[in-house]
């Protein structure tokens, strides 16, 4: 391993700011094309590291504040879960800086009119749909977390990189090249920004102009959701409900009164965003 490296742009991911430093080069440069499509930060960063061990095997993850208090992420972790266990790190530390927010478990994509928060478990698609609204140039938000400012109606972009598992890998076909140095981080899963896709990455809030909930279909249907239904799915894919309590739950009646929402079956990537695309207009 060569002498540690920092990223040179540091980054902010919602409240939180921060730069990469690792003693492998591949794996800096890897994490800052991971992260290109977020701001520069405004804040003074903190420093997330992960350093190469010799005696282990194995890189150390971790977090070292401006403040100077170091906070250790895993003492141990392997060149094929490293960029995870990073990836994992920064989104904790930036959901924690929207807590009093609704937080969806949701990719959103982006069209004339605003946003739209893409629900659902994990394995039920968003980040393939994320991945092939990126193929046709749609504007991307976020991938996994939705911050959404319920006093305004805008949901706030939170452009992480795309994880693609292996199936979603197997849909979308070519991934973007990497050095065989950097494919030893993505053994399985596959990281990488939504630009390069070929998505215009969004920088500003947007209206949220509908919810759609999605599951694995034969065909791709598109079918309203009454508003007890979609306040239900709300509930279930509020990352940060359990932390806002009675206020956290009149917000999510607030946004099922405002927004229209829709269960998106999703029987074929291609397919179903026409469905979405035809269904709002786009």
């Amino acid at each position: 391993m060569s002498d540690t490296r920092t990223s040179t742009t540091a980054r902010q991911a919602l409240g939180f700011a921060f730069r990469i430093e690792s003693s492998d080069a591949d794996l800096v440069e890897l994490m800052e094309w991971c992260y290109r499509d977020l701001p520069d930060a405004r804040d003074e960063p903190a420093v997330l590291s992960a350093d190469w061990l010799d005696d282990l095997g194995a890189y150390h993850v971790g977090l070292t504040w401006p403040d100077g208090t170091i906070e250790v992420s895993e003492d141990r972790v392997g060149d094929d879960g490293v960029v995870e266990v990073l990836s994992w790190e920064v989104n904790y530390r930036s959901s924690q800086s929207r807590r009093h927010w609704p937080i969806l478990h949701a990719t959103v994509v982006g069209g004339p009119a605003g946003a739209v928060a893409l629900c659902g478990a994990s394995h039920s698609g968003k980040s393939t749909l994320a991945a092939q609204a990126a193929r046709r140039g749609w504007c991307h938000s976020s991938d996994d977390l939705a911050p959404i400012e319920t006093s305004t109606g805008l949901v706030h972009p939170y452009a992480r990189p795309l994880m693609l598992r292996p199936g979603g890998q197997e849909l979308l076909g070519e991934l973007p090249a990497l050095t065989p140095p950097q494919r030893r981080f993505l053994v399985q899963d596959f990281f990488c920004p939504a630009s390069a896709l070929g998505a215009t990455a969004e920088r500003q809030a947007r209206p949220l102009v509908g919810v759609a909930v999605l599951s694995w279909t034969a065909e791709p249907t598109w079918t309203p959701l009454r508003r007890a239904e979609l306040l239900y799915e709300l509930t279930i894919n509020d990352t940060t409900l359990a932390d806002r309590g009675a206020e956290g739950f009149r917000q999510l009646e607030a946004i099922a009164t405002a927004v229209p929402g829709h269960r998106l079956g999703v029987g074929a990537a291609w397919s179903a965003l026409d469905s979405l695309a035809a269904s709002l207009g786009w």
